[in-house]
């Protein structure tokens, strides 16, 4: 009879399989916080957009309703345009909002920045 019984597979094998484990946990990371960016830009935009219905001529107050509403995000750096340039009255109002956003995985997958708006 042989008693021998193979000692630190399981090590080999947690070994072999944790950076893989470790590169799928930071993926779900990324896109969670590309996703919540994502989704606090589209709320800022749809703020300086609900601003713009009650005054459209005020340009500069649509990009302050947007920046106000992106400071509890911590999103600095946000690029907000106001279409037409100058809104009328009875007119439609689009407001754009972009953000250059840098993933973690970016430098190890080659994917770089990403323009969310």
């Amino acid at each position: 009879m042989n008693n021998h019984r193979p000692r630190g597979n399981a090590a080999v094998e947690f070994a072999v399989a944790l950076p893989f484990l470790a590169l799928i946990l930071a993926g779900i990371i990324d896109f969670g916080r590309g996703y919540s960016l994502r989704v606090s830009l589209t709320n800022a935009a749809m703020e300086g957009a609900r601003y713009a219905a009650s005054n459209p001529e005020d340009t500069p107050g649509i990009t302050t309703r947007v920046s106000d509403e992106l400071v509890g995000g911590n999103i600095n750096s946000v690029s907000t345009a106001v279409s037409p340039t100058v809104p009328t009255a009875g007119n439609p109002v689009e407001v754009t909002v972009s953000y250059t956003w840098k993933p973690f995985l970016g430098s190890i997958l080659g994917v770089g920045n990403q323009t969310l708006r």
